[in-house]
């Protein structure tokens, strides 16, 4: 019962932040409870289950996570960015689960072959953003 409780609270909290008009930026909080470490889309399904649009989600996961971090050449799709882009078999807004199934992944502008799918590319890119993270100590002296 409490650890039911300790999510309801966290998914309130989050909706009255969302609301109040403060930035969501995508992470994982493990610790809490309610999402697994290298399971990203866990925790959009959390951030999705605690109210918040799928739209709302995946600006969290890209442009709104990029604009925090300071990272002015990715987040989006438009000239001079980097080109990190994922397809996925069916509308995410139907289904965000749909994140761990790409059909392909563009990474910097280069496709990367079918081996992206079968080594796991969400957990992948995940594990790098966290080495790049420790490597930088501390948010704001990136170093990747």
């Amino acid at each position: 019962h409490r650890a039911r409780r300790a999510v309801e609270v966290a998914a309130a909290n989050l909706r009255v932040l969302a609301d109040a008009g403060v930035p969501i930026v995508f992470g994982n909080d493990a610790a809490y409870g309610f999402s697994l470490t290298a399971r990203p889309v866990d925790e959009l399904r959390a951030m999705h289950r605690a109210g918040l649009s799928v739209t709302t989600c995946l600006r969290a996961a890209t442009s709104g996570a990029a604009a925090v971090l300071g990272k002015t050449d990715r987040g989006r799709l438009a000239p001079g960015q980097r080109a990190d882009i994922m397809a996925v078999p069916a509308s995410t807004a139907a289904d965000i689960g749909d994140l761990n199934r790409p059909l392909w992944v563009m990474k910097a502008g280069m496709r990367l072959d079918n081996r992206v799918r079968r080594t796991g590319t969400l957990l992948g890119a995940y594990t790098r953003g966290v080495l790049g993270t420790l490597r930088a100590g501390i948010v704001g002296h990136d170093t990747a």
